[in-house]
């Protein structure tokens, strides 16, 4: 049995998109696509190998919370629908909002420009990389597409604790409505500490403490 909860990656592919940058002088961008609610797809992290989708309106509730307040990193790739360029933008998510009726995501987010040059002993080059160079980037002001996909790296074993993680029941609150009855079957296998017993575990107690 496991004593980690699983580490979760996320896309999403949207329609009719466009990228914008919010102000000449900073890396703030607002990225906006039309997605349905259904349209997420988490996936575990190795050696997981499970799957599943959820609901972009929850995620975007909850994203700040989902995530811990630390900033994921994340890959949008598109094809410019001006140029016709592909391009791969790197960037930190910094808030989710989703307009059910309209469904339509947005995303503000910060450039990241930390790449990593180091190599794995495999002499593999580590981080990821924008696809435009560093004066492309200073230049960019957005660009429309009509389809692009938003990978999102990730929902850690430590942000658990976050969502309401119980060591009673072994349960996530909240994560069957959120993903899937299949993940809350994953995470009843895995043993999550330092995070309180919730609320459906302590009525328990009292019950049987009273009989």
């Amino acid at each position: 049995m496991s004593t980690d909860a699983p580490s979760l990656l996320f896309t999403m592919t949207g329609q009719k998109g466009r990228i914008k940058r919010l102000n000449k002088s900073s890396d703030n961008f607002k990225i906006s696509f039309d997605i349905s609610d259904d349209g997420l797809v988490w996936f575990q992290d190795r050696p997981g190998r499970n799957s599943g989708t959820g609901e972009v309106s929850y995620f975007s509730e909850k994203f700040k919370t989902l995530f811990d307040g630390d900033m994921p990193n994340s890959a949008l790739s598109y094809t410019d629908k001006g140029t016709g360029d592909n391009h791969t933008l790197i960037i930190k998510n910094k808030s989710f909002k989703y307009n059910k009726k309209k469904e339509r995501l947005v995303t503000k987010a910060v450039l990241a420009n930390d790449y990593d040059e180091t190599e794995n002993p495999d002499g593999i080059s580590c981080g990821m990389k924008n696809s435009m160079s560093d004066d492309e980037l200073t230049n960019y002001k957005g660009a429309k597409f009509d389809t692009g996909s938003l990978f999102i790296d990730n929902m850690s074993k430590d942000d658990w604790a976050a969502i309401g993680y119980c060591v009673g029941c072994a349960a996530a609150i909240g994560i069957t409505i959120y993903f899937s009855e299949e993940l809350a079957d994953i995470m009843k296998q895995v043993v999550q500490i330092d995070t309180a017993i919730c609320k459906a575990c302590v009525n328990e107690i009292i019950a049987v403490e009273n009989q």
